[in-house]
């Protein structure tokens, strides 16, 4: 049941034809039938959250939405990154800064970023935005009741899209990491978010820190966590969608050990990557958007792994000031 259940995805070029919000049923593809290692056209831009000016964020989507505009049938991922939740469920602590953020204006903030790419992306109705709202497991509402409240965010954000168009895709985000919470606890929350029952997924969008790269065997990786634990986060819960941090070539390896333990010990369920996610636009020392994706992409054919479905390729960057 798990096994026929991971592979549906949410396919972006399905909302474009169809006009709504589709799941499509994308099957694992062979070795044989594995993309060779380039990368996709464009790189699309995530953020760091760093303030709390709507307008500011309105303006990142209109630049988001003007370079859209100038390609056709765009399929955009943005992150935009929020923080930490805090224990009371009231909000998150953005990465850097003394910024506080309430639920209601993680809320306002999301929709001025999808209403400024629906302003400036104009006629080009071929344009698909899929809007990742991003948390973390650093603070204390690392919970089942946690992920609930990031689900019902979620849900906010696109019940208030709904009606504009069909053009924009809202899903959760978590940058799970293994060194900020305990695994049991990340599991929780994203057993809480599936719970919810809002429909949504959520991009897994964090690393496996430690995790051995040259064996599959349920190896360990930092702070308690191990390769079973990193793959259920993001490939076993039923909303989750991989969307990993390769910032070196090691996290590459990683991942690819991840993908063959789950091929091998897991009812054949290697991960079926949705893109990868690069920090070189925050930080230049990583790898660059195309040598993360080629990286991954190389480390899964020569292992005979699943690669991605949906080929997003998404840097993340400091919000802009």
């Amino acid at each position: 049941m798990r096994a026929h259940r991971r592979r549906l995805r949410r396919s972006a070029a399905a909302v474009a034809l169809c006009l709504v919000a589709a799941i499509a049923s994308v099957g694992p593809a062979s070795a044989a039938t594995l993309p060779a290692a380039a990368p996709p056209d464009g790189v699309d831009d995530s953020y760091y959250v760093t303030s709390s000016n709507p307008q500011l964020i309105f303006d990142m989507g209109c630049q988001d939405g003007k370079v859209d505009a100038t390609h056709g049938a765009a399929q955009r991922l943005t992150i935009l990154d929020f923080g930490g939740q805090y224990a009371d469920g009231s909000g998150t602590k953005p990465v850097v800064g003394p910024l506080e953020l309430t639920n209601a204006q993680i809320e306002n903030l999301t929709e001025n970023y999808a209403l400024g790419w629906y302003v400036c992306v104009g006629s080009d109705f071929s344009a698909v935005l899929t809007l990742g709202i991003g948390t973390n497991n650093s603070l204390r509402d690392v919970t089942n009741s946690g992920g609930a409240t990031w689900a019902n965010v979620v849900a906010a954000v696109a019940n208030a899209e709904a009606p504009i168009t069909k053009r924009i895709v809202v899903d959760g985000a978590n940058d799970m990491e293994t060194e900020w919470s305990s695994p049991a606890a990340a599991l929780s929350w994203a057993a809480g978010y599936g719970a919810a029952g809002t429909g949504s997924y959520y991009f897994d969008y964090g690393d496996a820190g430690g995790c051995p790269q040259t064996t599959a065997t349920n190896g360990p990786c930092n702070n308690g966590w191990n390769q079973r634990d990193v793959w259920e986060v993001s490939w076993g819960e039923p909303t989750a969608l991989p969307l990993p941090e390769i910032y070196y070539a090691a996290n590459a390896a990683q991942w690819t050990q991840i993908s063959k333990y789950g091929k091998a010990a897991v009812h054949g369920a290697a991960i079926n990557f949705t893109g990868d996610l690069s920090e070189f636009s925050a930080d230049p020392t990583t790898l660059d958007p195309t040598d993360a994706w080629t990286s991954l992409a190389t480390s899964l054919k020569s292992a005979a792994q699943t690669t991605r479905g949906t080929q997003w390729l998404t840097s993340i960057q400091w919000e802009a000031p």
